[in-house]
């Protein structure tokens, strides 16, 4: 039996970054099963992949200020909502979320939340500031939504975890769900190499690839502390081996970077790769014997996920909330987001031997395979919510927090 699923999102702009493009990607997986899927947007935007996948997009006027008040958001769900048999809501700090409870708290229609990490306690130490605010709108906005809501659906059983750190007043169904991605091109699929072909200077280099994709807290500092320490045991070979950094993000500037690694004696090491193509970040991914995220904090795999597409292992910190999937499946290795965890990281990615390499970089693949495809993604996410509506309507939930869906019976 096919769904009538409507997803509540803030916007639908590609330039609001990959996450949301990745929610649009699994968004247009359901409706290839078979599926009627819609979005409500609080956004104007009439271009991006939902278009250009065939996904319909309903669009309600104007919307105010980055929270994206609307009040013909509630209207229009009131008025449409008995079309659909369930309705997701992406994000909670936002007033597609606030909207959805304050059209659905009485409807017989079942809403379910996906938070996408945006519960994460680490940004109460991060911007103490920012979860003040956050604290003064929760019991009237965030907490209502997650309490009413027939499930709260996380990405991975760390995310689900730490969501209970981040406020005490906190009452919801947990629920598990699996994340995944759009495979990246196959080898060949390229024609000309879109990255080496342009960088003939890291031909024949051991590249380690860092993606500066989300700020500072990527931990680049640690990064280059440990590659010194290496430097200085001979480890990391100033002449056979390239640090890439690509896709800078605001917060995170080249000068900064070129720096620090100035005062280490690191500056040679570096190559700078700017903003990437899809096609050259798959490319450079291939091409890097490991993909390094010492983040210190992650809820969001997507960088994670596209590596283990290319099949180049992970070397991360703990600070990543799959890291432990990545771990069991012999894909990567974690460490804490330490001076000394990142250290013993990097001395783990030099000193492994060619086969052992190689069998790590097919592991990187069996893992994506098996985990993070888009389409099995869109599969566990239809199971859950068809399980879902079902428990609800026979009543049978039980004392909250739900447990996560790899201990239900």
């Amino acid at each position: 039996m096919s769904l009538r699923i409507l997803h509540a999102l803030r916007t639908v702009d590609p330039r609001a970054g990959k996450a949301i493009k990745s929610v649009c990607e699994l968004l247009a997986a359901q409706r290839q099963f078979g599926h009627t899927v819609e979005v409500l947007a609080l956004d104007q935007a009439e271009s991006g992949d939902l278009y250009r996948l065939g996904v319909p997009v309903h669009h309600i006027g104007r919307s105010w200020g980055a929270y994206g008040f609307n009040p013909n958001h509630v209207r229009w769900l009131k008025a449409n909502v008995g079309k659909f048999d369930c309705v997701i809501v992406h994000g909670v700090w936002a007033y597609n979320a606030f909207g959805t409870w304050l059209a659905l708290r009485d409807s017989n229609v079942p809403y379910f939340v996906m938070p996408h990490g945006t519960l994460d306690p680490w940004r109460k130490l991060r911007h103490p500031l920012n979860h003040l605010k956050r604290w003064l709108y929760w019991p009237w906005g965030g907490y209502p939504l997650l309490r009413d809501a027939h499930a709260v659906l996380f990405l991975s059983d760390d995310e689900r975890l730490r969501a209970r750190e981040t406020f005490w007043l906190y009452d919801c169904h947990e629920f598990v769900v699996r994340f995944g991605i759009a495979e990246g091109p196959r080898d060949g699929e390229f024609g000309m190499d879109p990255f080496l072909d342009v960088r003939p200077e890291l031909r024949g280099m051991r590249l380690f690839t860092y993606f500066a994709d989300n700020g500072p807290q990527r931990g680049i500092e640690l990064l280059l502390q440990a590659l010194h320490a290496l430097s200085r045991r001979g480890l990391w070979k100033p002449e056979t081996m390239r640090l890439v950094i690509a896709d800078p993000s605001h917060g995170f500037t080249r000068d900064s970077v070129m720096r620090a690694a100035a005062r280490l004696g690191l500056a040679d090491c570096l190559h700078w790769a700017g903003p990437l193509t899809d096609d050259a970040r798959w490319s450079c991914l291939r091409a890097s014997e490991a993909f390094l995220r010492p983040s210190i904090h992650e809820t969001l795999g997507l960088a994670v996920a596209e590596s283990l597409s290319a099949g180049t292992p992970v070397f991360m910190s703990t600070g990543v909330t799959f890291w432990k999937d990545v771990v069991n499946d012999g894909a990567g290795y974690a460490e804490a987001a330490t001076r000394d965890g990142v250290l013993r990281l990097m001395a783990r990615a030099l000193e492994l031997s060619n086969d052992e390499r190689e069998i790590i970089r097919r592991k990187a693949r069996r893992c994506f395979e098996e985990r993070y495809t888009l389409d099995g993604a869109a599969n566990t996410l239809t199971a859950a919510i068809y399980l879902l509506i079902g428990v609800h309507r026979d009543k049978r939930w039980g004392p909250r927090p739900l447990k996560p869906a790899s201990e239900l019976p």
